[in-house]
């Protein structure tokens, strides 16, 4: 004998059934992923290699988003930025800051062509040659090649230390040329065989011949700071732990110098 179910009376069995099984089972919630917590971050050209130490520490701390702006340096902080790096202490006495940590050391470097053979400059040799009373590499044992001076603008941070480390109030030469960034002074020197420049070290490449000055050498030595007009909260504040001591501080000492206290 066949027994057959009304409709409505097997729909009841089979609501009993499902709600059977899933009070049996656990609710299983989504965890909400953290909030972002956006950090904006303002470097000068001379220091964008910092950048990759930056992108580093936001890998290992997933909840900071970056916001990076490339900018010159100028007289005051950038108000927007919750951090600001600079290469060197504040010049000015109108700059305002709240706190300030070192990450490493800059140096400067004297750059010149790779098809010119001189690899050491005395501080006489590389001033007469920045001001124009050299003008032929030849007069100190170089190629017979006119010299083709390289500086960076008027008030930009790099000439400002490399000015006072080797002129001594004497002027650079009227003929030289002017390089917006190391990035530009790189392309400017691999692409003549008189040139001579400068740039930071963190940026010297195979494109060019790094050129000791010994006598000078610790002058152009600065420190990488990183600065805020206000106390840094919670997500600067992990940022700069982790450029100071954490993933991006081991990023940093491969192309930086350690910060020494003096």
């Amino acid at each position: 004998m066949r027994v057959r179910f009304r409709d409505g009376i097997l729909l009841f069995v089979l609501i009993g059934m499902w709600i059977g099984l899933t009070a049996c089972s656990e609710l299983v919630t989504a965890t909400p992923p953290p909030t972002l917590q956006v950090v904006r971050v303002t470097y000068p050209p001379a220091l964008r290699p910092v950048s990759e130490a930056l992108q580093t520490c936001v890998e290992a701390n997933p909840h900071i988003a970056l916001i990076l702006n490339e900018a010159p340096v100028s007289a005051s902080l950038d108000q927007v930025a919750d951090l600001t790096l600079r290469m060197g202490f504040p010049g000015s006495s109108s700059v305002f800051v709240a706190a300030a940590a070192a990450i490493g050391q800059e140096e400067i470097v004297v750059v010149a062509n790779r098809a010119n053979s001189l690899n050491r400059l005395s501080v006489e040799d590389l001033a007469g040659l920045l001001t124009g009373r050299l003008e032929n590499w030849g007069q100190i044992g170089g190629p017979d090649a006119p010299v083709e001076v390289w500086v960076y603008p008027q008030g930009n941070e790099l000439r400002d230390v490399f000015d006072g480390a080797v002129l001594s109030g004497e002027s650079i030469t009227t003929m030289a040329m002017v390089a917006p960034d190391p990035e530009a002074m790189l392309e400017a020197v691999a692409g003549s065989e008189g040139a001579i420049g400068y740039i930071p070290k963190a940026w010297i490449s195979a494109e060019v011949r790094q050129v000791r000055v010994d006598e000078i050498q610790a002058k152009l030595i600065q420190p990488v700071l990183v600065l805020a007009e206000s106390e840094p909260w919670d997500a600067p504040r992990t940022l700069l732990a982790c450029l100071q001591t954490g993933e991006g501080q081991k990023e940093i000492q491969a192309r930086y110098l350690p910060w020494e206290e003096k």
